[in-house]
């Protein structure tokens, strides 16, 4: 039996979920065409931008295999200075090792904090956690490469 590709949000659909009182608490990119997630990165950052009342509620975190994922969620966690919003951008989430810790995470994130994820790569499933609950509450946006039929 062939193995049944998995069907993600297009990183397309993106904007129907930047408007102000549609905004997620996460956006998960992943896929082949790294310029998409690059641009669907900017875009939900350029909708964000005018919650954030400080320059340090803005973060940017480049994961290597050093990181631990704690660091990150506990810096999600950690209300903002300036009391609007605060982003953080975590990039390669692919090489963080303990990903199941961002489960409780994501069950039930702060309102305060929105934390987009970037991942290279297609997801080739979505039954193990965290993308079990990622691809559930609908915060996978799939940048694919367009084939020549599309």
């Amino acid at each position: 039996m062939a193995k049944q590709r998995v069907k993600l949000q297009p990183v397309q659909n993106l904007s129907s979920y930047l408007e102000k009182d549609k905004l997620l608490p996460v956006y998960f990119f992943c896929g082949e065409d790294s310029y998409g997630i690059e641009q669907g990165v900017k875009e939900t950052l350029k909708a964000i931008d005018p919650l954030i009342e400080s320059d340090f509620d803005r973060e940017t975190i480049t994961a290597d295999k050093k990181i631990e994922s704690q660091q990150v969620l506990d810096l999600a966690l950690s209300f903002p200075f300036g009391g609007g919003k605060k982003v953080i951008v975590f990039k390669n989430f692919d090489n963080v090792g303990d990903k199941k810790n961002f489960q409780a995470y994501l069950e039930n994130p702060p309102d305060f904090t929105t934390l987009i994820i970037t991942q290279q790569g297609k997801l080739t499933s979505v039954t193990n956690q965290p993308y079990k609950i990622l691809h559930e509450k609908n915060y996978i946006f799939e940048a694919r490469q367009m084939k020549s039929d599309e």
